[in-house]
């Protein structure tokens, strides 16, 4: 389902109370390709584009990175008001766990696959998927 949230423009909903998490909450997905179980119709190569684009999207806005190039507090930028009171830089880390597909090979479809558009781009492209929410 997570695969499903992300949007063509490579975003993902704003939601819940550790936004500054960010892309951290893709973490599920990144497991599931990591454990190479994603459900009938979900290659390898769309997960990798399409988080990809959700990590570049949330790690590019200015302020991201502090001058010594550390995460700020934020979804997408420095946003220290989104930030719960046990939030610290440290905590912001969190959101390396959406990048656990790291740990697959480098031979591994993930990576060698060319990029694929993924459901939602499928969708808004007219195309067919098989739905797996029913």
């Amino acid at each position: 389902m997570l695969e499903t949230f992300i949007s063509p423009e490579g975003t993902i909903p704003a939601m819940g109370r550790s936004l500054a998490y960010r892309f951290g909450a893709m973490q599920g997905l990144a497991q599931v390709a990591l454990m190479e179980k994603l459900p009938a119709g979900i290659k390898p190569a769309q997960v990798r584009s399409a988080l990809t684009l959700v990590i570049k999207r949330m790690i590019t806005p200015k302020g991201t990175f502090d001058k010594d190039g550390w995460l700020q507090i934020g979804f997408a930028g420095h946003q220290p008001h989104i930030g719960e009171k046990y939030i610290s830089t440290g905590s912001l880390y969190m959101c390396t766990a959406g990048m656990l597909c790291l740990g697959l090979p480098a031979d591994n479809a993930f990576w060698k696959d060319p990029s694929a558009d993924w459901s939602s781009k499928k969708l808004y492209n007219g195309e067919d998927f098989i739905n797996n929410m029913k």
